[in-house]
């Protein structure tokens, strides 16, 4: 079965926004709050507890990271996260991906990637390489870093 035939079977039926910053901080935190112990750790690349969920989603509202979140019902469920390169140790972009397990293979990775893609042209050309490869080999995990 191709993806698409899987997505066009259980369609999301939420909507894709950009947050703003300060005002929906903590839509952003319990989304991140809410992942599964293995989707945690996927997305952060290790175990992280809640305190650090807590400083971590407080930084993104002030550091220029554009929060892309799929919101079902109100609640956050999905985000992809467009860090800027100039606050990387390497100086490039990065976009890290977190999608719930409610709501999982209907295609909201998918169209949280195609948003970020375009957001990305607008905000982070200036980072140079336009390639996409995965941080890390995880698969396709739902809940991993790409850098761009």
């Amino acid at each position: 079965m191709r993806h698409e035939d899987i997505t066009r079977s259980t369609r999301a039926r939420g909507n894709v926004r950009t947050l703003r910053q300060q005002e929906e901080l903590p839509q952003l935190r319990d989304h991140l709050l809410r992942l599964d112990p293995q989707s945690r750790h996927d997305r952060f690349h290790g175990f992280m507890d809640d305190d650090f969920i807590e400083r971590y989603a407080a930084k993104c509202a002030v550091d220029g990271t554009v929060i892309i979140a799929y919101v079902e019902d109100g609640v956050v469920r999905g985000a992809a996260e467009l860090h800027p390169p100039d606050h990387s140790p390497d100086s490039q972009a990065e976009i890290a991906f977190s999608v719930e397990t409610c709501v999982r293979r209907q295609g909201v990775g998918s169209i949280l990637f195609r948003r970020s893609r375009k957001r990305d042209r607008r905000v982070m050309a200036p980072c140079g390489s336009r390639r996409v490869r995965r941080t890390r080999r995880c698969g396709r995990s739902p809940t991993s870093s790409v850098r761009i």
